[in-house]
């Protein structure tokens, strides 16, 4: 049973849709994602101690495009206000953008985890 809570942290409808209706596909994807934004955070919080805008821009995008893809819709959206903090080089909003991305991320783990 969704939940407004559970649309709000992912839009299955919309990642199942943009496999092709394939859910094992998309849980594999889900899993993946899961995986690979725990090394891009790791990163992410490097790049930011030593103020590398570029590639916060760089890994923020990379979150976004997987994000938007899979229909974590506020992960992509705070990785999009990161991604372009990055891109202006207004780091001094890097730290605040980054935890929100990151508890983001960890909210829509633990209800895959539990509901998904």
């Amino acid at each position: 049973m969704m939940d407004k809570n559970s649309d709000y942290l992912i839009d299955k409808e919309g990642g199942i849709r943009r496999t092709g209706g394939d859910y094992e596909l998309y849980q594999e994807l889900m899993d993946l994602f899961f995986e690979q934004s725990e090394q891009q955070i790791k990163a992410l919080d490097e790049a930011i101690k030593n103020k590398q805008a570029l590639s916060i821009r760089d890994l923020a995008h990379s979150i976004k495009g997987a994000a938007g893809n899979l229909g974590v819709n506020q992960v992509q959206q705070t990785a999009t206000v990161l991604e372009q903090i990055g891109s202006e080089s207004e780091l001094d909003r890097a730290e605040e953008t980054y935890s929100t991305l990151k508890l983001e991320i960890d909210r829509v783990k633990d209800y895959w985890k539990n509901e998904g």
